[in-house]
């Protein structure tokens, strides 16, 4: 009985921390540990969440059908997709390029989704999004296949 009292204890003093813990990171927040961090995988893993955050503020930018809101987003996802090539090579690691391929995968397919969506006047420039993303998709699942000799040495 009295370890259920301690458990209990122990949660309700960790209670104000949980949500710390558990708090969605922002994109801005993302691109500050990514500026921060000196580990190339940990860049890479913070690199692939800030891409998917870009991808739901973009999504969410083309719902508002603002001009003005949706450039600014597609900047800031195409600025997100370069860091994560920078890191995933920074990283040199079939395991990191893997996660990132993955990630890439699923962001090609929601572009592609969000090209159908808009009217024909805004699909050029999610087009080039989506020829863009395709070829980084490409060079990741490329160094998987067939790793540098550095990378397959680790």
């Amino acid at each position: 009985m009295e370890w259920r009292i301690a458990i209990l204890g122990a949660v309700l003093a960790l209670g104000p921390a949980i949500p710390a813990l558990s708090e969605e990171k922002t994109p801005a927040r993302l691109e500050r540990e990514y500026d921060q961090e000196s580990n190339a995988k940990k860049r890479a893993r913070l690199a692939i969440d800030l891409t998917k955050a870009r991808m739901d503020l973009l999504r969410a930018a083309y719902k508002t059908a603002n001009p003005e809101e949706e450039k600014e987003a597609l900047e800031n996802y195409l600025a997100a997709a370069e860091r994560l090539g920078t890191a995933v090579r920074e990283a040199s690691d079939t395991g990191t390029s893997k996660r990132a391929e993955v990630s890439l995968r699923e962001q090609v397919r929601l572009l592609e989704g969000l090209k159908m969506d808009v009217s024909y006047l805004e699909r050029p420039a999610l087009e080039e999004a989506v020829e863009q993303m395709s070829e980084l998709r490409e060079e990741f699942l490329y160094s998987v296949v067939k790793p540098r000799k550095e990378a397959a040495k680790k």
